[in-house]
């Protein structure tokens, strides 16, 4: 509840050009709207393993602002918000990533709060929360929204 009551929260996901990939979608929820939803061109091909998850084409992409674009406004959610993430490690490493090819002290990544791992420990029937799915759609936006309903059942809303 504390966490559905508090008014910075905010969920972020991204979608990626794979496993150690880059941004190719960026989405933060704050429960009610988005304040970044967007697809991001990742200037490096997507991965066939990773397109056939989120359908995210190279024609789609080309189009998008690069992450560099993204940053300033995603730099100001961060250092005013509590994120929370389903993979807390895997995102955050992927910004940190992106940081990293912009040139950026990546220091606005650390203390993220990871709901898989919550969502583990509440369910209790999984000793490994690396394999709780989330069942969002694989589309930033969607696995945003599916985490805040994972909160709400969690908080019992």
């Amino acid at each position: 509840r504390e966490v559905l009551a508090d008014p910075r929260t905010v969920v972020l996901d991204t979608e990626t050009t794979g496993l150690r990939g880059y941004v190719c979608e960026l989405s933060v929820f704050d429960g009610k709207t988005f304040p970044i939803d967007t697809l991001v061109d990742p200037l490096v091909p997507v991965e066939p393993g990773a397109q056939r998850v989120h359908g995210l084409t190279a024609t789609a992409l080309a189009v998008a602002p690069v992450f560099g674009e993204v940053w300033p406004a995603l730099a100001g959610l961060l250092a005013t918000r509590r994120v929370i993430a389903w993979n807390a490690e895997f995102d955050s490493g992927v910004i940190r990533r992106e940081l990293g090819r912009i040139g950026v002290d990546d220091a606005l990544t650390a203390g993220w709060e990871c709901a898989m791992r919550h969502y583990s420990d509440w369910y209790r029937d999984m000793d490994d929360a690396r394999f709780m799915r989330l069942n969002g759609g694989h589309r930033a936006g969607q696995d945003c929204a599916a985490v805040f309903d994972r909160l709400r059942e969690m908080a019992g809303a």
